[in-house]
């Protein structure tokens, strides 16, 4: 008699994606969609962090974009996108790691400070949710805080 495996192991697949919302099972109605002020979130979150008096918070998420830089396994001279930046704690810990890093966020004055955090990444001001970069433009995108409605 032939001897043959017992067990065999599923066939791999690529994982679905899930979103936040999915994974909490908070989900939508139609209705509840429709009522949804996304400009109105969106200009007040943008406020508040043009508002300033966020350096403490900042400093206190530092110690995660090493984490997630880690995760998504960033190497030298990939090409990374730091998505709603805040002043760049992931654009400098891609920075460091030798790849190239263009960074937005939705807040000018987030901008600015980024700026001047890292020189060597490339800012715009942006909104995650209507990205000016290309398809395929990046090796890399991650976003640690950043958030989309």
């Amino acid at each position: 008699m032939e001897r043959r495996d017992a067990y065999l192991p599923p066939p791999a697949r690529e994982p679905a994606p899930v979103s936040r919302r999915a994974l909490l099972r908070l989900g939508f109605t139609a209705g509840a969609r429709a009522d949804i002020d996304y400009d109105g979130a969106t200009a007040r979150v943008r406020a508040t962090w043009e508002a300033g008096g966020s350096e403490a918070l900042l400093r206190a998420l530092e110690p995660v974009a090493e984490i997630a830089v880690e995760l998504a396994g960033v190497r030298a001279g990939e090409r990374v996108l730091d998505a709603g930046a805040g002043d760049g704690n992931v654009a400098l810990a891609c920075l460091r790691r030798g790849a190239g890093v263009d960074a937005c966020d939705l807040a000018a004055a987030m901008v600015a400070r980024g700026r001047e955090r890292c020189p060597d990444a490339r800012w715009t001001r942006a909104d995650v949710q209507a990205l000016p970069y290309a398809d395929a433009t990046f090796d890399v995108v991650i976003s640690t805080f950043g958030a989309a409605l």
